[in-house]
């Protein structure tokens, strides 16, 4: 929880106020390993979405990204929640920028928005 935060306290406060406001736009955390960015999300997830939001999936399969020179098949793994998707594109070498715009396209087209 935010509670419990130590090394990102103040940015906790922040995300915990943005959170009560109700106003919350779509969020992309990015930064380097071991920076804190997993329990970030986690904490604010749990504030929105209370515990539900912790029964997480796995799920690693294949993306087609269609680009003008050439098709590229690229494997990648998503964490996600009835209520997000965590994705690591740099799993994708330099393809990453497409690859969020796939996963992106697919939300759109299968999840309410």
């Amino acid at each position: 929880t935010f509670d419990q935060l130590v090394v990102h306290a103040d940015l906790g406060a922040r995300l915990r106020a943005i959170a009560a406001s109700g106003d919350l736009p779509h969020v992309f955390v990015y930064g380097p390993s071991g920076a804190g960015k997993q329990t970030l999300v986690r904490c604010l997830l749990r504030e929105l979405y209370g515990p539900g939001a912790e029964k997480l999936r796995v799920e690693t399969k294949p993306w087609k990204i269609e680009r003008a020179e050439r098709n590229v098949e690229v494997e990648l793994t998503t964490v996600s929640s009835n209520h997000h998707v965590e994705v690591n594109p740099s799993e994708c070498g330099n393809q990453d920028r497409f690859v969020v715009q796939e996963v992106i396209k697919e939300m759109a087209k299968s999840r309410p928005m």
